[in-house]
């Protein structure tokens, strides 16, 4: 099994841990400035500043030679610690990036260089240790340059590489705090990174005679520049300075990073027509296009992001000619997800966005066709594919005839699941009811049915809070004061939609509740089945001695690779006493409660006791249920479950609710998993809260 590395145990939780936290189960990932971040894909299961440090596998050996000493030397210095990776809680993001991830391997030899000379040290640094920055950092060129993908890197790129080495320690700090952010012009004046120094002069004047560094009095010595720019703006501009943009410099860097993060497969490239660094230098390329277009959506700039697809859209048809695709095809989805190609249908799918938003829907739906006529890349988004298509066509261009056989074919495509299959299945009949659409009947014939079973609703009241819609409630906080006095006033506390129905679950006798959506679910699957979520000899799935999962998780990969285990476990759970179940999740709970891994929320129970009196409740025949569904289909299942889960410590009675306010529905994962957990025999209901005036004065149902 892959071991874990520990953090070590901290007073509170980290800012990594926090961010981990709240996304136990899936969600968005943190992006480091000056590194684009492209929300990478679930099927990719990639560890960022949200999933943190999880698992180790101490395999292969060191690097060798001078380079590879004096790269640990770095990333060591002024620690006590061993030569080994640093424990995930170390790894904390600061106030300017996400947190990178590193590991604890050797670096490789050096061609050249200044053996093992360590940068040079200011008076006093030597006392104490490296900024978590430049820990990090460090420890990310450490893991990369100590990895296969070294050979990455031809000498030019080694040589700048060298350079940073030689840089003092407040010169590399520096770097590092500039590389995090943007890549634009920044006032001398405006900085201010008192644990470097009161005065960075010195500092900037290292990093431009070292080539790093562009500052504004070296442009201003340029005579276009006298043309260019008026007086006042030549003056800001001398007073002003950027990394430089040459690919020598920061773009290795990002590169780095970026194989850093994603655990490449580029060095293992076995397309003898394109170099693995050519792969590389795609991708990069890729996933910057990505970035610069969703940061154009985001901001509402739709004619440039609109330019950035057709740009992007014409790369992906050259590749698209190249020999690439069919060394893709050879490759598992959960590394597929790596190439510039499966990035490019990423941004095609985007530009589909974009081009229904500005209401060309004939340009969206021929590129969501051209989507739909492969299945190599992004397979996992073929229902949300035929989904948007089906619409396009019904709906904007009138064309129902056409939106029926897209209906048809959506679903009887294979990689077409749980949630989707039912908005297809629902669209179709929607138009078999409707009484425009009765000559196209007969196509609609035989389809396969996908249907579920309503649960039972509940209705209560809210307060809402004045000048907020109805997005935040009012409630009296008699927790606060358990014995006040009958009239006597007692504090009013602002509260969620969610927060309001566990007070009504709490009036119904439930002295336990929790808010946690899948990540309740989603921690007790990872703690049943740790051993096997880490079940080592998988080819390819840890690359990475700081992956927070295996890279096949949300694939179905996984459940292919890990049969036999996963069916075996699923049926003792079925059986197991309580005592035993108390068990397995005491021992993964004792043995690895500071180690961050995807799946877990270690904060979502308030204590081991809290999380095995849940466990008492929902015994192991639906424990055993839920835990095959989520491991058969974790990608499409994650999302969905119901918001709350109470229950009654005494009785051992519990209910799953889904909670809706004034306004919302249930989306089609919710229904689906809804009528799956009530075939489970579980007790489940949607509560709606319905708004009331902010001057009731009392939670009703």
């Amino acid at each position: 099994m892959f071991s874990p590395v520990k953090k070590r145990p901290r007073s509170g939780l980290s800012l990594r841990a926090r961010r981990s936290n709240a996304s136990a189960g899936g969600g968005p990932q943190a992006s480091d400035r000056g590194l684009p971040e492209t929300a990478a894909e679930p099927e990719a299961a990639l560890p960022t500043g949200n999933s943190g440090s999880g698992a180790e596998e101490k395999s292969g050996q060191e690097g060798e030679g001078s380079g590879s000493r004096r790269w640990s030397k770095l990333s060591r210095r002024y620690r006590k610690a061993p030569a080994a990776p640093a424990p995930a809680s170390e790894l904390e993001p600061g106030p300017e990036a996400g947190c990178l991830s590193g590991a604890g391997a050797a670096a490789p030899a050096e061609a050249s260089g200044r053996g093992d000379e360590a940068p040079e040290q200011a008076e006093g640094e030597d006392r104490f240790p490296l900024p978590y920055y430049l820990s990090n950092f460090l420890m990310v060129l450490e893991a990369v340059l100590g990895s296969e993908d070294k050979e990455l890197f031809n000498e030019e790129d080694q040589h700048w590489l060298r350079t940073f080495q030689k840089l003092s320690v407040a010169g590399q700090k520096l770097y590092v705090r500039l590389f995090q952010r943007k890549l634009n012009w920044l006032k001398i004046t405006k900085l201010n990174y008192p644990e470097i120094g009161l005065d960075l002069t010195p500092s900037i004047e290292e990093l431009r005679l070292a080539g790093l560094l562009q500052t504004g009095s070296d442009l201003c010595d340029v005579s276009e520049a006298l043309d260019l720019l008026s007086a006042p703006e030549l003056k800001l501009l001398a007073k002003s300075f950027h990394l430089r943009p040459q690919g020598q410099r920061a773009e290795i860097l990002k590169s780095l990073l970026r194989l850093a993060k994603q655990q490449s497969i580029f060095s293992c490239n076995q397309n003898p027509s394109s170099p693995g660094l050519a792969i590389l230098n795609r991708y990069v390329e890729a996933t910057y296009s990505l970035a610069e277009m969703l940061t154009a959506m985001t901001r509402g700039t739709w004619s440039d992001a609109l330019q950035i697809y057709k740009t992007a859209r014409e790369k992906w048809i050259q590749l698209e000619n190249s020999n690439d695709v069919r060394f893709h095809q050879e490759l598992p989805v959960y590394l597929r997800c790596f190439t510039a190609d499966w990035v490019y249908t990423r941004i095609r799918f985007r530009g589909v966005e974009i081009l229904q938003r500005l209401r060309m829907y004939e340009e969206a739906v021929e590129e969501l066709k051209s989507l739909l006529e492969q299945s190599i890349y992004c397979p996992a988004s073929r229902g949300r594919w035929w989904n948007r298509l089906s619409l396009n066509l019904h709906q904007h261009l009138k064309q129902t005839e056409q939106a029926v056989q897209c209906l048809r074919k959506g679903l009887d495509d294979v990689w077409v699941h749980t949630g989707h299959r039912l908005a297809l299945y629902q669209r179709a009949m929607r138009i078999h009811d409707s009484p425009s659409c009765k000559k196209w009947h007969h196509l609609l014939q035989d389809l396969p049915v996908m249907r579920v079973e309503d649960v039972s609703h509940v209705m209560i009241k809210g307060r809402t809070c004045p000048g907020m819609g109805n997005s935040l409630f009012l409630m009296e906080n008699t927790r606060e004061v358990p014995n006040l006095g009958q009239g006597e006033p007692c504090s009013t506390v602002i509260c969620s939609v969610e927060e309001v129905s566990l007070a009504h679950y709490r009036q119904q006798g439930f002295d336990q509740g929790i808010h946690g959506e899948g990540a309740i679910f989603l921690t007790l699957f990872g703690l049943l089945f740790w051993d096997i979520i880490f079940l080592s000899g998988i080819p390819d799935v840890f690359r990475n001695p700081y992956q927070a999962c295996p890279l096949d998780l949300y694939t179905d990969c996984f459940y292919q690779h890990r049969r036999e285990p996963i069916e075996s476990r699923v049926e003792f759970l079925q059986d197991a006493p309580i005592e035993t179940l108390h068990s397995l999740i005491a021992d993964v709970w004792n043995n690895h409660r500071n180690t961050t891994a995807t799946l877990i929320n270690w904060e979502i129970f308030s204590s081991l006791q809290q999380a095995q009196s849940l466990v008492s409740c929902l015994g192991g025949l639906f424990l055993s249920g839920i835990c095959s569904i989520l491991a058969k289909n974790l990608r499409h299942c994650r999302g969905g479950l119901p918001d709350l889960v109470v229950w009654n410590s005494h009785s051992l009675q519990y209910k799953l609710a889904e909670v809706k306010g004034p306004t919302d529905q249930l989306s089609h994962k919710q229904m689906v998993w809804l009528d799956q957990l009530r075939r489970l025999g579980a007790d489940v209901e949607v509560c709606h809260v319905s708004a009331i005036g902010a001057r009731s004065h009392q939670l009703s149902s």
